[in-house]
């Protein structure tokens, strides 16, 4: 279960990935978006044509996880591999895009940069992860973390090892 403002998600036992809320930017991954947020003022707007008061499937089953972040929302698959959906204007769902990237669909002057799909942000064999609000950071079983997004370390828009930590064993990741 992981919940942020009003987005909840959910991994049911069959490994099913069920989401309800707010669908700004298409953080709940189920082909539609609501109105894009604005992250200069951080604020967004409830729209009942795409928000989802009742629990809806993102995927039938494979998920292991899932964490809502304040603007897109990762879940790893039994396979060990991360996928993300929502927002992706500083690059944190690392498939090489960028706010610039992506296009004005509805004219107001501001680029939709999101994917309204899961899409894999990466195949390696994760096994811990977080997000904050512009970046997704992960660890894998060989112990290195990832970065992406935000521009922390320059990685705008593709996975970037954090090269100062190396051999991590994660107890509990948490960013706020």
């Amino acid at each position: 279960i992981s919940a942020i403002g009003m987005r909840s998600f959910f991994v049911k036992v069959d490994g099913s990935l069920w989401g309800m809320g707010e669908n700004i930017d298409g953080a709940l991954g189920i082909g539609t978006s609501g109105l894009s947020s604005d992250m200069r003022n951080e604020y967004s707007e409830f729209d009942l044509s795409v928000d989802k008061a009742t629990p809806v499937k993102i995927l039938g089953s494979g998920v292991k996880t899932v964490v809502a972040g304040k603007y897109h929302t990762c879940f790893t698959k039994a396979d060990g591999s991360l996928w993300g959906m929502g927002y992706n204007g500083t690059g944190q769902l690392g498939n090489g895009k960028k706010e610039t990237d992506y296009r004005d669909k509805d004219y107001d002057g501001i680029r939709e940069a999101s994917e309204i799909d899961p899409i894999l942000v990466s195949p390696e064999n994760v096994i811990n992860y977080a997000l904050s609000k512009t970046s997704t950071w992960f660890v894998t079983n060989e112990g290195k973390l990832w970065s992406i997004g935000g521009g922390q370390y320059n990685q705008y828009s593709s996975p970037t090892p954090v090269k100062r930590i190396d051999n991590l064993k994660i107890v509990q990741v948490g960013i706020t």
